[in-house]
């Protein structure tokens, strides 16, 4: 019973490790939608400016702000699909942590009704108890 609980502790330690993996990735991803938001105000601040030079990279500045709307994008769709697989792996380590818990909580048991047994096998033996070799009792 213990070597089932030792497997479901180290698969609860895997499943740990994976959705903490899941949840950098989101994290990752959160923080380039961010980095990609400020990037894009900026280009639209500078559109807006008034530089004697802006005239000059007003082409530039177009081309960039809608690489960057289009990456922007993208990142956002993989956002959305990482959330959806960090509240998976969340699923299965809630999972993986009730059986951990019925798995010790049945070793328990178990162990708990060994011992009962043992104490009262040792005591029918101390007031003389011998079971019938037909096993049927005194």
């Amino acid at each position: 019973m213990r070597s089932r609980v030792e497997k479901i502790s180290r698969m609860l330690a895997v499943q740990r490790q994976m959705h903490r993996l899941e949840e950098w990735k989101l994290a990752l991803l959160q923080h380039r939608e961010e980095e990609l938001r400020d990037e894009e105000r900026s280009l639209i601040a500078s559109l807006n400016a008034d530089d004697p030079l802006h005239g000059l990279f007003v082409q530039t500045i177009a081309k960039r702000l809608t690489s960057v709307g289009r990456e922007s994008a993208v990142v956002g769709k993989a956002r959305e699909t990482q959330s959806e697989i960090l509240l998976t792996e969340t699923r299965k380590l809630k999972h993986v942590e009730r059986m951990g818990a019925a798995a010790t909580t049945s070793a328990e048991r178990s162990d708990e009704k060994r011992r009962l047994d043992e104490a009262i096998g040792d005591a029918m033996i101390r007031r003389g108890f011998r079971p019938r070799p037909d096993g049927r009792e005194n």
